[in-house]
């Protein structure tokens, strides 16, 4: 680890040769990070890994060779998917900043008390930031948020080396460097409190060039009495805090691709292509066999390979043929195998199996049970991402309240509707979502659609009745406003 204290020792013993070093040995560890982003695009290196094998069987005055290793390999994906529900269900929805109330500059006290969406303060793109942000968090373990001027950039851990303080544990300067393409220069940048220093340094090059020092802010130009119009004085400006704000996908502070989820997916991986794999080379091994006749100590080693496969052979050597019926290769098995490793990945990575939900017919209540271990592992995320947030505040100076997530969840709606309209009939349906404590306040709104849209459970005369309660009530509200404005 190289911390804050290394880089204060550098600036007296040489700058230049700590950052190339640096660059030099985070690259070289990078690897774990790289293979976790393989798995997230949906590939398995250890599947690519598998070494060619293959053996020559003789036929005749002819020979073969037939590959032993996998011609096809099946990805399952599970790694995305994980990802990508863990991301969504948090960050799919704005961000709502609550700040000091302001009752001496609004009228209305609920306006003065309503939050705010984290766009107004981070940018009009902060919800597509933030996300790529969680997403590289949950495969990286970490990714980095840099308040510039009013917007958010991402930097990936890949790119970007925090130097903390070795008694606090704050950053309090950080190194980034990147490139286009592996044959073109890098762009290398120092962050400290002040500013950042930016290089350059070619790709395979042992020093930094073109030295341009940037501040984070810029003062206005200054004109008047002392000073010439046409040269405009520019002062650079710090943040409150370093402008580099970690952030953490959960409490451990690692990469969400833990050793249990990803052994089973390589054993996933593994299984689901070696039997599509044996499927196809048993109707090559079938053809070697039938179409021809072979001599009996050039077919030992191919016998040999085929009883690892689970090809039953029959009658004498000199004989030898494969019975279509005895080379099936079982399925039930290999289809349960997958089915329990299913299971236990999702189970590791601590997110509900969507398979539950194909059933149909999942109630509200068994998909709130299914949840459970979900909803805990969430509680943990969301306090990781609102310490990162709350740092980005402090870094942008605006004071706040509270920082809320709106959680993406799962329910009946058609269940909660009929459950609905039996109950209290004499009141609104909107009232009815809006107020029972069986409807989360995250879904009341989809509930009412759904009612809309459907109507389930109401006659003619019920579905005339709500619609002219819902202009009556409609109207009232208008003539309210009106009055007021009057």
């Amino acid at each position: 680890m190289v911390t804050f204290q290394d880089y204060e020792i550098a600036l007296s013993t040489g700058l230049e040769t700590f950052i190339i070093e640096t660059m030099d040995k985070h690259i070289a560890s990078l690897r774990e990070m790289n293979r976790n982003e393989k798995y997230f695009l949906g590939e398995n290196p250890f599947l690519d890994s598998f070494a060619k094998n293959s053996i020559s069987v003789g036929l005749g005055t002819e020979s073969t060779t037939i590959n032993l290793s996998p011609d096809i390999k099946i990805y399952s994906g599970f790694f995305g998917i994980i990802v990508g529900h863990i991301v969504g269900r948090l960050w799919d929805n704005p961000v709502q900043i609550g700040l000091p109330k302001n009752e001496e500059e609004v009228d209305d006290e609920e306006e003065a008390n309503k939050p705010i969406n984290a766009e107004e303060i981070f940018g009009q793109n902060y919800s597509h930031v933030a996300h790529q942000m969680a997403t590289y968090s949950a495969i990286h373990g970490v990714s980095y948020g840099f308040y510039n001027n009013g917007d958010v950039e991402m930097f990936k851990a890949t790119e970007y080396l925090p130097f903390p303080d070795e008694r606090t544990g704050e950053h309090r300067a950080g190194l980034r460097f990147w490139r286009v393409a592996k044959d073109k220069p890098w762009v290398v940048q120092l962050y400290t409190m002040a500013g950042y220093t930016e290089w350059k340094r070619e790709h395979d090059g042992k020093t930094l060039d073109n030295e341009q020092v940037h501040p984070y802010r810029l003062k206005v130009p200054v004109g008047g009495e002392g000073y010439e119009q046409t040269t405009p004085v520019v002062a650079g400006e710090p943040y409150p805090a370093f402008p580099i704000v970690p952030l953490y996908t959960n409490p451990q502070r690692v990469s969400e691709l833990t050793l249990p989820i990803v052994s089973k997916i390589n054993v996933y991986d593994a299984k689901d292509t070696g039997y599509m794999d044996e499927a196809l080379k048993m109707k090559f091994i079938m053809w070697v066999l039938k179409g021809y006749g072979g001599d009996p100590n050039e077919l030992i080693a191919m016998l040999s390979t085929m009883r690892k496969l689970g090809v039953v052979a029959g009658g004498d050597v000199g004989e030898t043929e494969i019975d279509a019926k005895q080379a099936d290769i079982p399925y039930l098995s290999h289809d349960a195998t997958l089915d329990r490793l299913e299971v236990a990945i999702y189970r590791d990575a601590r997110i509900m199996n969507p398979t539950i939900l194909m059933s149909g017919g999942v109630t509200t209540v068994a998909i709130k049970a299914a949840m459970q271990r979900e909803n805990k592992k969430m509680v943990g995320v969301e306090a990781e991402a609102r310490m990162h947030i709350q740092g980005l505040l402090e870094v942008a100076g605006v004071e706040h309240e509270h920082v809320t997530f709106t959680h993406k969840t799962l329910v009946n709606d058609m269940e909660i509707v009929q459950m609905l309209v039996q109950g209290l009939p004499d009141m609104p349906f909107e009232w009815r979502a809006k107020l029972s404590p069986a409807v989360p306040q995250e879904v009341a709104d989809s509930v009412i659609k759904s009612f809309e849209a459907e109507q389930i459970g109401m006659d003619e005369e019920d579905i005339k009745a709500f619609e002219e309660l819902k202009k009556r009530l409609m109207d009232e509200q208008a003539d309210e406003q009106q009055a007021e404005s009057a």
